[in-house]
């Protein structure tokens, strides 16, 4: 695990400061200007967002389970339950159910991880959550 790219697999908010940075807070994501003048143009203006697009909670869901699931521990059921007012399996029951058939996930109380063979296919694990 790299601790900068924890942020982004724990889906917490993070700030983006210069051009071409990327952001996310209160449900929306950002990016900056990536052109350097442009930027710096539109930062004496007030305002150097170039995008800002509202994320669904289908992206919300989608993102914490393949976010999740490259973490080493894997995913906290009761930190899904918790973010979505519902039980992991409800929203995903018959994929975790096949993954783990296939041998690609493994799970104990509390957590759901990747199995060793499911993380040298980990891109095929995460297409099962992306709908």
């Amino acid at each position: 695990e790299c601790k900068h790219n924890i942020t982004y697999w724990m889906d917490e908010e993070y700030i983006g400061i210069g051009a071409g940075a990327h952001s996310y807070s209160k449900g929306y994501r950002y990016n900056n200007y990536p052109n350097v003048p442009k930027y710096i143009d539109a930062t004496q203006k007030g305002n150097a967002i170039q995008n800002k697009v509202k994320v669904t909670v289908k992206d919300e869901l989608e993102e914490f389970m393949f976010m999740g699931l490259r973490m080493t521990d894997g995913i906290l059921k009761k930190r899904f339950k918790d973010r979505f007012k519902k039980d992991i399996y409800d929203a995903y029951g018959s994929e975790l159910c096949e993954l783990k058939k296939l041998g690609l996930l493994i799970e104990d109380n509390n957590y759901i991880k990747l199995s060793n063979y499911g993380v040298d296919v980990s891109n095929k694990v995460f297409e099962y959550f992306i709908k």
